[in-house]
């Protein structure tokens, strides 16, 4: 379920590679002149072999180094899930498995993914996100609740946790929250705790305090008469 981070398309990655091969054929030359005491001149298959073996460990180290900066994992806690994580193939996940981010995930049951380090999700059945991160999901449709673990947030922080769907996106801003997208056209986001922001794709954004819904469309976000039970 882990795939490969790619290389390609990275412009300053690339020249770094570059840089880093220049720089250890240098360093093998200037070993060669201390140990014989002149400047070897290489022949074009040795300048090669030592320009491949430098590529070779410069790619190792930027390998390891993104597998390890890619630490963004989830949990299946209960329920069932089918997970894809970019080839397009959904593999069924069941409780104590994970899979690494970013990834698709559909609901086949109710369920519950705990995003590591991050928030918990709670799945109706059938529901699908994208999970992008610990910070950021895209809910398609559904029903989900989201208890954000973390604390301490402070004021003028960037949210902990954000949710992107088609309508809009909801800015966690330290809360338990809940966002059904099942009546087409309308988003109803009720907040248990916390508050969160709601911001449509095409009108300004709304506050929702603890105890609170509203509904958000693409235009407008508006509080509903009742606080939410």
């Amino acid at each position: 379920m882990e795939a490969i981070p790619s290389l390609g398309g990275d412009a300053k990655l690339m020249r770094q590679i570059d840089a880093a091969m220049q720089e250890a054929a240098f360093a093998a030359k200037a070993r060669a002149s201390r140990r014989f005491g002149v400047l070897p001149h290489f022949t074009a298959r040795q300048a090669i072999r030592i320009a491949a073996a430098a590529l070779a460990i410069v790619l190792c180290s930027i390998l390891v180094w993104r597998l390890r900066s890619q630490t963004a994992r989830a949990e299946v806690a209960y329920g069932e899930v089918f997970v894809s994580t970019g080839e397009g193939i959904e593999q069924p996940l069941g409780p104590g498995e994970r899979f690494r981010l970013p990834a698709w995930v559909r609901a086949g049951s109710e369920a519950r993914l705990e995003i590591q380090p991050g928030p918990i999700a709670h799945l109706a059945a059938n529901t699908r996100v994208r999970i992008e991160s610990s910070r950021e999901a895209a809910q398609m449709n559904g029903l989900a609740r989201y208890a954000i673990r973390s604390n301490g947030r402070a004021d003028g922080e960037e949210p902990a946790f954000t949710v992107i769907t088609p309508l809009g996106r909801v800015d966690d801003l330290g809360t338990e929250f809940e966002i059904d997208l099942r009546e087409s056209g309308i988003a109803r986001i009720r907040v248990d705790q916390g508050m969160v922001r709601a911001q449509p794709n095409e009108g300004p954004s709304l506050d929702i305090s603890a105890g609170r819904a509203a509904r958000m469309g693409l235009r407008l976000a508006i509080l509903e008469n009742e606080p939410a039970d």
